[in-house]
């Protein structure tokens, strides 16, 4: 979201973005700690990084269904035309359903047929706008039944883990899927982190580590 305000000429987007958040607060103290490394120096007068991300709270999966309908209407107001706001995320997607749905099979029938809704939505307003949809999604820890399937599955923080299913339906809707990774480092007694790229229809599966330092984000 921070970097998508970069011109076009830094690797940025020029744009605004909306947050659609799930649980806990706004994490306004770690990004004002990433401004400086985006940016290049802290905010100086004038609009503040923050000032350019919209934040939604969504309760409930049928909450946010609603939002996705409030997202087409806000991007046609004159704020979100003149905001010129082009990406979306959503944090986090599995957390969303994760409270509100049993196993039963009606249940699973509902949020099936919410995840239906909102995946369209997502699909047809990144199509018409031209959007960047982010949607995180948790991971889960494999079961011992699992373990040695080795199907769909990475090590993160000394646990074999795969991401949080919601159905093939949305697993077919998501273009690009990027795994992100931790492992304790005893020498450094940091952590040493890995992004991956899982799926893409334009790149090949690749991978690289990083550091979060002081400096900010360190290739490794």
């Amino acid at each position: 979201m921070l970097a998508a305000q970069l011109a076009p000429s830094l690797w940025g987007l020029g744009c605004s973005s909306v947050y659609i958040q799930s649980i806990g607060l706004f994490p306004s103290a770690r990004m004002n700690g990433i401004i400086p490394h985006v940016f290049g120096s802290p905010p100086t007068q004038g609009q503040h990084p923050l000032e350019t991300v919209l934040v939604k709270k969504v309760d409930s999966p049928h909450n946010l269904v609603e939002t996705v309908q409030w997202l087409e209407t806000f991007l046609q107001s004159p704020i979100g035309t003149l905001g010129h706001y082009r990406v979306v995320v959503i944090d986090s997607i599995s957390s969303i359903c994760h409270f509100h749905f049993t196993n039963t099979r009606e249940s699973m029938m509902e949020r099936t047929a919410i995840v239906k809704v909102v995946s369209n939505g997502l699909r047809l307003l990144a199509k018409k706008y031209d959007l960047v949809v982010v949607a995180v999604n948790d991971v889960i820890e494999v079961s011992q039944y699992e373990y040695n399937s080795g199907s769909n599955m990475i090590m993160s923080n000394g646990r074999k883990v795969r991401p949080a299913a919601l159905g093939k339906f949305w697993s077919n809707n998501i273009s690009t899927r990027i795994f992100l990774s931790k492992t304790y480092n005893n020498s450094t007694g940091g952590w040493d982190r890995t992004i991956s790229l899982l799926s893409s229809p334009v790149l090949e599966n690749d991978g690289c580590s990083f550091i979060i330092s002081n400096a900010g984000v360190v290739d490794v």
